[in-house]
């Protein structure tokens, strides 16, 4: 996988949450929607913190909360603020097990 498709799925899997993310529940995500675990080591990276620290233009961590917070695009800034406004966990859920259905 390009780092450019790795950092543009790790982006929709954020910008898919109403709210901030713990790192555990990003890796679960990523997995559940794409099938593989986020390929930080490929790019050169010793941990996942490392990688994901590295996309500061993406998301910011905050490890003293174990939180990232996305960043938006100015591109997917209004799909964010609408999913913030609009979803939540609950429904974030159920789509995302409509998803991988239809997927498989």
């Amino acid at each position: 996988m390009h780092p450019k498709e790795c950092e543009t799925l790790i982006r929709s899997v954020l910008n898919s949450m109403s709210t901030d993310v713990s790192i555990s529940r990003l890796v679960e995500d990523f997995l559940d929607l794409v099938g593989i675990e986020i390929p930080f080591k490929i790019y050169g990276f010793p941990t996942l913190v490392e990688y994901l620290n590295s996309m500061h233009w993406i998301l910011h961590v905050d490890l003293d909360d174990d939180i990232i917070q996305v960043i938006p695009s100015k591109k997917s800034e209004h799909i964010y603020r609408m999913i913030q406004d609009e979803m939540g966990r609950d429904n974030w859920d159920k789509m995302k097990k409509e998803f991988t259905t239809r997927c498989l």
